[in-house]
C-alpha cells in the first residue's frame, strides 16, 4: 500500500511590501492684509480731535501697530496747523500716550461741539427724500455729542420732534420709552409703505371720507 504524504499548505508571504498611499500635505494659503490709512487731521474748527483719535486707533489696531509704531506713523496723517504743532512739540512726545494727551489739550473743543450739537437738535428735521434710518442715526449722533448720558426718553423726544409727518401721526398713538422700539416701528412702517407703492392700486369709489365720524383715529392706528 503506497505511503501517503502529508502536504503542508503554503502560507502567504506576509513580508511583502504593500504600497501605502500618503495624502499630499495641504498647501498653505498665504493671505495678505492690506493696511488701512487714517484720514488726515489738520486741526481746523470743523474736525473733532477726539473722534479722529478714535478712528486712528481703530485703524492702528487693524494694522497691528503698537504704540511705538503709532507714534512713528502719526506724523504722516497730520497737515496744516496740526502738522506745525507736531513739529514744534515733537521732542516732548516720549510715547504715544503723551502725544494723545497733548493733542487733546491743543485741539479738543468738546464744549464747542456740545453746544453746536444742542443747537442742531433744536432744528433737525427729516428732509424730503431722506430715509427715517438716516434721520434717526444723525439725531442719535447729535444726542451723544450734546449729552453722552442722555436718557432714552429724551432721545425719543428729539426723534419724534423732527420725524416726517406721516410717520409722526402713526407713532404718536404709541408710547415709546426706548429708542430700539422706536427704530423698529419706523422700519416696519417704511417697509409697509414700500410694499404699498409697488403693488397694483385698488379700485377706489368716489367721495370716500377720510375717516368715519364714529371712529377715533387713534383706535385705527393702535
Amino acid at each position: 500500500m503506497p505511503e501517503s504524504k502529508e502536504t503542508t499548505p503554503k502560507l502567504l508571504d506576509d513580508t511583502r511590501s504593500v504600497p501605502v498611499r500618503v495624502a499630499p500635505a495641504p498647501v498653505p494659503i498665504l493671505t495678505y492684509q492690506l493696511p488701512r490709512n487714517p484720514c488726515i487731521f489738520s486741526g481746523d474748527d470743523q474736525q473733532d480731535a477726539n473722534s479722529w483719535l478714535k478712528d486712528f486707533q481703530r485703524i492702528a489696531t487693524y494694522n497691528h501697530w503698537d504704540d511705538q509704531m503709532c507714534l512713528a506713523n502719526v506724523i504722516f496723517y497730520l497737515a496744516g496747523t496740526a502738522r506745525q504743532w507736531f513739529d514744534n512739540n515733537e521732542d516732548t512726545f516720549t510715547n504715544f500716550t503723551t502725544f494723545k494727551n497733548s493733542l487733546s489739550n491743543a485741539f479738543c473743543r468738546t464744549e464747542d461741539f456740545r453746544r453746536q450739537a444742542e443747537r442742531l437738535l433744536l432744528t433737525r428735521t427729516q428732509q424730503i427724500g431722506e430715509t427715517s434710518e438716516s434721520y434717526i442715526q444723525d439725531v442719535l449722533s447729535l444726542c451723544r455729542k450734546a449729552n453722552p448720558s442722555m436718557s432714552e426718553d429724551e432721545k425719543v423726544a428729539h426723534l419724534m420732534k423732527g420725524i416726517a409727518e406721516d410717520l409722526y401721526q402713526t407713532l404718536l398713538v404709541q408710547d415709546f420709552r426706548r429708542v430700539d422700539g422706536f427704530v423698529k416701528r419706523c422700519r416696519e412702517i417704511e417697509t409697509l409703505q414700500r410694499r404699498r407703492i409697488t403693488r397694483t392700486r385698488f379700485q377706489r369709489l368716489p367721495n370716500v371720507s377720510a375717516v368715519s365720524a364714529e371712529t377715533d383715529l387713534g383706535d385705527i392706528n393702535k
